[in-house]
């Protein structure tokens, strides 16, 4: 059990374990057009505030997780036009932090992607193959234990 100090820290004897991770936290910012379908409208939680919790906690690692309200892009076309930047900002600001999620079975869509869209989402989104190659094969068998693939063209 954490104990609160009186500025909302943590006290020294009750700090997480050196190297703590939040394993699943979200970022909003209503810049961003939030999901039609999303129920979770909350208020900005910026970085800045992030970092304040990160100190408070003495967390050292994170997981950035996106949340449901930003799930669907508003485009019933499939062409994601809509959040294709935020993809590019996350993609060229840390490829080694990102994995691929097709969301499959697209639950609550009445008119889900195609395989098609997908995979030209991905070749869009990711145009560079090395770093597509980390984002898709890479980093999921780093994070998850799988065995290395070989001999794999990109």
């Amino acid at each position: 059990m954490l104990a609160a100090s009186a500025h909302g820290g943590m006290t020294n004897e009750r700090r997480q374990v050196p190297g703590a991770c939040d394993t699943h936290m979200h970022f909003y910012d209503s810049r961003y057009t939030s999901a039609p379908s999303s129920l979770l409208r909350p208020p900005d939680a910026t970085v800045e505030q992030f970092r304040q919790v990160q100190a408070g906690l003495d967390l050292r690692r994170v997981v950035v997780v996106q949340p449901s309200t930003y799930e669907s892009s508003l485009d019933p076309t499939h062409q994601y036009a809509d959040v294709t930047r935020l993809v590019h900002a996350l993609v060229e600001h840390a490829p080694e932090r990102m994995l691929w999620a097709t969301n499959w079975p697209h639950p609550g869509q009445a008119n889900p992607p195609s395989l098609h869209n997908l995979s030209r989402l991905a070749l869009e989104w990711m145009p560079d193959a090395l770093v597509r190659r980390r984002i898709l094969v890479d980093n999921p068998a780093t994070l998850y234990g799988f065995d290395p693939v070989v001999g794999l063209a990109v």
